[in-house]
């Protein structure tokens, strides 16, 4: 199996019985990989979450999970997150708010409509046409937000002129697409009040990201780098990175044709 960013996972391509408590799912077929290549680091595997793929969890449990599912990632070790399956993962969550998916069902990644973006409670002066074409999918597996180049150069000015407090550092040369870094040690540390970042979708639905999803830092604080990059190409999708749905609980009811933004991972 072959991902678009060059990893891979070879292996014996199976059929097992697969339990998700309390529901069983005979003749579950999923990949046994015993070697991998790319950006899976220690991981065990990977989960497939897409909509159209045949083999993926999500296409193989829908007669059971009516393809609704929920996740959140805690923002460090210390938090726990979840991953829920079914009516359940839209019923534990009272507070949400949802836009829709467009083309729900169709491919299998998952479009939605991104239309501003704000720094600081300013909205940026782009228009959305920017993200609508080719198009902005939310990815579980791509890290930081990847965005059209005169949305970034917007973005990442303002954000700029909020850190004018913070002296910056040349970005760490293994994080090439980072360019915009502080050292944070200067100006607050762990205490520094970051400006507030929303991401705007259609519907009224405006996500306030956690400040881990706005800086991608190192243990010491001393290179903290804007977690948002520009797309290397103008054909290729805007990405919403999962560094962006930190501790955000992110709801898929693929078949009501709708994404939901939850503010906290316990509910």
């Amino acid at each position: 199996m072959n991902y678009e960013d060059n990893s891979y996972s070879k292996g014996v391509f199976v059929c097992d019985e697969v339990t998700l408590k309390p529901d069983v799912f005979p003749k579950f077929q999923f990949g046994c990989g015993d070697s991998g290549g790319g950006d899976f680091g220690s991981a065990s595997g990977v989960l497939g979450l897409a909509q159209g793929e045949q083999y993926s969890l999500i296409s193989q449990t829908a007669s059971k999970f009516k393809k609704k599912f929920s996740y959140c990632f805690p923002h460090n070790e210390n938090t726990r997150g979840s991953l829920l399956f079914g009516e359940k993962a839209i019923s534990a969550s009272p507070s949400l708010k949802f836009t829709r998916l467009l083309n729900p069902s169709s491919g299998s990644v998952y479009f939605v409509e991104l239309i501003g973006i704000s720094v600081a409670k300013k909205r940026l002066n782009v228009s959305s046409s920017l993200f609508a074409s080719p198009g902005t999918i939310i990815d579980s597996g791509t890290v930081i937000t990847h965005l059209p180049t005169a949305a970034y150069e917007a973005l990442r000015t303002a954000f700029q002129q909020e850190m004018l407090h913070c002296p910056s550092v040349s970005p760490p040369p293994q994080e090439k697409p980072l360019d915009t870094c502080y050292n944070l040690k200067g100006c607050g540390g762990r205490n520094i009040k970051l400006p507030e970042i929303v991401l705007h979708f259609v519907g009224e639905v405006d996500v306030s990201l956690h400040p881990s999803g706005i800086l991608w830092a190192n243990g010491d604080l001393t290179q903290a780098c804007l977690a948002f990059a520009r797309k290397s190409h103008p054909s290729h999708v805007t990405i919403i990175g999962n560094r962006q749905q930190v501790s955000l609980k992110v709801v898929y009811d693929i078949e009501g044709g709708r994404l939901g933004f939850g503010n906290d991972c316990k509910h």
